[in-house]
């Protein structure tokens, strides 16, 4: 799937995409100060009918300030819906009920539960109304929004898809999070930023993602990333990932008949996993120290 946040889109691009099979594309009307659908509508012409696309609402590009300001609201969600469809001239394939943890976090449990089913109803309305095919949750912290999902009483319209960051470089706490919450959900798993959100990061200088494929097989460095994001987190059906140039797309492409080292991917997970519980405790100590609580103690130190 080919993500547009940071893609300098061209005909040329789609037409290669078209050529290479991949016929689903990932965007977001704030994307480009607000712009991204009228440029998307525009650079593809009369190809875009072959594409499935989809978007995302929850972000509300204030047009006066350049600002994108993130609500839950039912009306800015319908408003955004419609406005969506009329503006990609075709129902998304997807809408994607984007971030909702900008809106939910610092809310009580109960009350993040509450405002997350009334978006949830709204955008299975959408679908009834022909608006989107289908809905799903595109979310940066999975683990803010898992708690407000487990605290919806009753039956809701689930969504049928959750989108989460995956990849080596995704933080423990989100993987397994991302995993609980599509459990959850009863929805399908997809992937995004399988690079980190930056290929020129210095840690890939550090980190070979070849390591952790199984042996004997030859690969570039981002096609063995790009195939390991769709092993961590567990079961990632597809990725949004960008690329500007038709060639870095063409490489990426065999990334998914590469085999993985299922141990030492499982190694990897294990120790990312204890790193993330040595920092929650040692903040927890910190925070302890600093108020004079027992956990701040020196024996409190020690022990971690």
């Amino acid at each position: 799937m080919l993500g547009l946040h940071r893609t300098r889109l061209t005909p040329d691009l789609l037409r290669a995409a078209l050529t290479f099979g991949v016929t689903t594309v990932d965007t977001a009307p704030h994307y480009q100060r607000g712009t991204a659908h009228r440029q998307l509508v525009h650079t593809a012409g009369s190809l875009l009918d072959r594409f499935a696309v989809c978007t995302k609402v929850g972000y509300h590009h204030n047009t006066a300030t350049g600002e994108n300001v993130h609500s839950l609201a039912t009306q800015q969600l319908r408003i955004a819906a419609s406005t969506a469809v009329r503006s990609l001239h075709q129902p998304p394939a997807v809408l994607w009920l984007h971030n909702p943890e900008r809106s939910l976090t610092g809310l009580p449990v109960q009350s993040a539960a509450e405002r997350l089913a009334q978006a949830a109803e709204m955008l299975a309305h959408a679908v009834e109304r022909g608006w989107c095919r289908s809905w799903g949750i595109a979310t940066w912290n999975p683990e803010q929004v898992l708690p407000a999902v487990a605290a919806i009483r009753g039956d809701w319209p689930r969504p049928k898809l959750v989108m989460a960051r995956s990849g080596l470089l995704a933080p423990a706490a989100v993987l397994t999070a991302a995993e609980h919450l599509a459990a959850h959900c009863q929805a399908r798993l997809w992937g995004m930023s399988p690079f980190g959100g930056d290929t020129q990061d210095p840690v890939w200088r550090e980190v070979n993602p070849r390591r952790f494929l199984a042996p004997g097989q030859d690969s570039t460095r981002w096609q063995a990333a790009l195939r390991l994001a769709l092993a961590v987190p567990d079961r990632v059906e597809r990725i949004a990932v960008g690329t500007s140039t038709p060639s870095h797309l063409a490489e990426l492409l065999t990334a998914p008949d590469l085999a993985v080292n299922a141990q030492r991917v499982t190694s990897y997970r294990t120790l990312l996993e204890r790193r993330s519980a040595a920092e929650t405790s040692s903040a927890a100590c910190s925070a302890g120290a600093r108020s004079g609580s027992p956990s701040g103690s020196a024996n409190s130190g020690t022990r971690l």
